[in-house]
């Protein structure tokens, strides 16, 4: 949803909350280890496509 805006603009951030989690899980909520996980990888992936289709003008950050 805020791409569109940000591409209007030409530029733009989006920052993400993850989690250590994501990288090492916690014993006993596999659940929140895994949805944090996802956060990660589609952080990663976003700023990959941003950045190929729009330019380097597009930064996508997850706080760990």
């Amino acid at each position: 949803v805020f791409a569109e805006y940000m591409v209007k603009a030409k530029k733009g951030n989006i920052v993400n909350i993850s989690s250590a989690s994501a990288l090492r899980p916690l014993t006993r909520v596999a659940g929140y280890g895994a949805a944090k996980a996802a956060v990660t990888n589609f952080t990663k992936y976003m700023a990959g496509e941003l950045a190929t289709k729009f330019g380097e003008s597009f930064r996508v950050n997850a706080l760990c």
